[in-house]
């Protein structure tokens, strides 16, 4: 009769290495993971920071000749069809195209308020308006990067700012915000 024990061990070693190459599989995995979400975030922050800074660099008011004035416009808009690569439309029966995150309506606000002219608004409550508007973007930039929230949670709070994405209403905004949106769809 043959002793066992050379099998039981055989039998062990190849456990161990299964699990072994399971496990490295795994950690792989989570790693790439990690990276990918690292990586979307920081193309996600840097789509964040140029859009900002050409909110804060657009004056306004009376002093920006009407074509740099423009050139400005034209770029926010830009940002906002590159923001649709991180916030695509929320697809909803009866629509078209679906409804445009909420995110993304601050900056296509902010651009239809700046285009209003002196006559249709004051120059000072606009900047006070856009102001309003580009501390809303900040927000919403800020919910969804929060750095105390990288791992899993972080993909929830992209998902629920899409879910609660639809036409802008003061349910939704905050405070005077819905005066901006009935100014520019009144005009």
């Amino acid at each position: 009769m043959q002793s066992l024990w050379p099998h039981t061990v055989e039998g062990l070693a190849k456990f161990i290495t299964v699990t072994l190459a399971i496990v490295a599989f795994l950690s792989q995995a989570w790693q790439a993971s990690i990276r990918r979400k690292s990586e979307y975030n920081a193309t996600l922050r840097a789509w964040g920071s140029s859009t900002l800074k050409l909110l804060h660099q657009i004056r306004f008011d009376n002093s920006v000749e009407r074509l740099q004035l423009e050139r400005g416009l034209d770029a926010i808009e830009l940002a906002v069809d590159k923001g649709r690569l991180f916030f695509p439309n929320k697809k909803v029966p009866g629509t078209t195209n679906g409804w445009r995150p909420r995110i993304l309506d601050w900056l296509v606000l902010s651009v239809e308020l700046a285009r209003l002219s002196d006559e249709q608004i004051d120059s000072a409550e606009r900047i006070s308006y856009l102001y309003r508007l580009r501390r809303r973007f900040i927000e919403d930039l800020q919910r969804i990067l929060q750095p105390t929230l990288f791992t899993s949670t972080m993909m929830t709070l992209k998902i629920q700012l899409l879910l609660r994405s639809g036409p802008m209403d003061g349910s939704q905004s905050m405070e005077p915000i819905p005066e901006v949106l009935a100014l520019v769809e009144r005009l």
